[in-house]
């Protein structure tokens, strides 16, 4: 079996390949990869399933769904993200395992947004947070399938999901996730299921050493319930029509499904992210200070390659969309006065600041390769050269504050991520039994 190639210097740009898979796997089992399949291999495997087509995608992929039983009292869908390929493996080993179990009336749709997911090739080659940040894709929300249930009508992946919330009308809706730093979470819908999974997540977490969140309010907009579980709730902009909303939100707007959750693996982990302890004013100040050196410096560099890069590419270019939408809007952080756990340092000045920066650099950088590969762009391999000598300082600068920054293996994720959703199956199908559940 071939390898795929070590990961090499970002300035090269001659050498990185977009296309091609190195692996290929059977027609009705998933092998064990160190590394997310490509989506030609995610169908292949699911063609052996005996799966449900359901329509076409926007890009003329296959919206497969597999289905256990006769109805989808739960339905699992994967791939709502274009850049989460941990909840697409996760789905496979989900329909791997439910084969085994005595469970019936449970749907699963591995890859929603395939268009997206062929865009994101960081996947060959995982494990390096720098090569994520150049080659990981996620489309602006104009762009985005899973935020398209009330505005993108012509999109055949968003119908055919609908058409499947509304015949099936699911008791529980399970959204398949990836955190890329540095913690874990799960979004419920309501209490009564959070009783049912929060000990199963907490002990997998701990077993497997991948921190769950505990701030406060998760982006702000999700009040704790307890370590790693927050109350999932649709926003008042939402239901008005003032903002789009997602898969998860339709489907509670619609009442369609009685309970969603939406489970979030985190792809690189570090330990102030689950630590409880003072954090010391001046570590605070420290990375605080690095930041506004990080961000100064970033500013310089997007500014005099932007325009540039803008001109090549043209507005409609999809990473440029992205890459407006996503990281051209700087957020404020709180002070280093205002930091008193290590929790808060992780979240606020690891994640929402240094590992924010790292990102736009990369995904700056993909734009200056999208460019040269365009031919309009003379100097973009000179612009890949220098944004891949920020990337390395800034990473170092990361990883420096980090305390035991890592990244779990693809195999320890998927088992907590299955092992988890078959716990909510589990205990959701029994519930569903013994109320004497009946559609309506």
């Amino acid at each position: 079996m071939n390898r795929p190639p070590p990961y090499t210097a970002r300035s090269d740009i001659d050498t990185i390949k977009l296309e091609k898979p190195y692996y290929s796997v059977g027609s009705d089992t998933i092998k064990s990869l160190d590394r997310y399949p490509s989506a030609d291999e995610v169908f292949r495997f699911l063609r052996g399933t005996g799966p449900e087509l359901l329509s076409l995608s926007s890009c003329g992929d296959p919206v497969y769904m597999y289905r256990k039983g006769s109805e989808c009292r739960v339905l699992v869908v994967g791939g709502v993200d274009a850049n989460e390929p941990l909840g697409v493996y996760a789905a496979l080993h989900i329909i791997e395992k439910l084969k085994s179990e005595g469970i019936e009336d449970v749907c699963v749709l591995p890859v929603f947004d395939s268009c997206g997911y062929r865009r994101n090739v960081w996947i060959h080659s995982v494990g390096d947070p720098r090569a994520y940040a150049i080659w990981s894709y996620r489309p602006a929300i104009a762009d985005s399938p899973e935020y398209s249930f009330e505005i993108a009508r012509d999109r055949p992946e968003v119908q055919a999901l609908k058409t499947i919330l509304h015949r099936e009308r699911p008791e529980l809706l399970i959204t398949l996730h990836s955190q890329p730093f540095p913690a874990s979470y799960i979004l419920v819908s309501g209490d009564e299921l959070e009783l049912r999974i929060s000990r199963k997540f907490r002990e997998l977490s701990h077993r497997f050493r991948i921190p769950y969140m505990i701030i406060e309010n998760l982006f702000s907009a999700y009040p704790r319930i307890s370590d790693g579980i927050y109350r999932y709730s649709v926003s008042s902009d939402a239901i008005s029509g003032e903002e789009p909303f997602s898969i998860e939100g339709y489907a509670m707007i619609s009442s369609i499904a009685k309970n969603v959750v939406i489970v979030d693996v985190a792809e690189w982990v570090e330990d102030y992210a689950w630590s409880r302890d003072h954090c010391p004013r001046e570590l605070a100040e420290k990375v605080y200070d690095d930041i506004k050196k990080v961000r100064a410096r970033n500013t310089k560099i997007v500014k005099s390659i932007i325009e540039r890069v803008r001109d090549v590419l043209g507005e409609s270019n999809v990473f440029l969309r992205s890459f407006e939408d996503n990281y051209l809007n700087e957020e404020k952080l709180p002070r280093p006065s205002e930091i008193e756990r290590f929790y808060e340092y992780s979240y606020y000045y690891l994640y929402r600041g240094l590992w924010r920066e790292l990102m736009l650099l990369g995904q700056l950088a993909r734009l200056g390769i999208e460019a040269s590969m365009n031919g309009k762009e003379k100097n973009s391999k000179a612009i890949v050269q220098n944004i891949s000598r920020r990337i390395d300082e800034v990473y170092y600068v990361l990883s420096t504050h980090s305390k035991n920054f890592r990244y779990p293996s693809i195999k320890v994720k998927l088992e907590l991520v299955s092992s988890i959703v078959l716990e909510m199956i589990k205990t959701s199908t029994a519930h569903i039994n013994s109320n004497d559940y009946r559609r309506v």
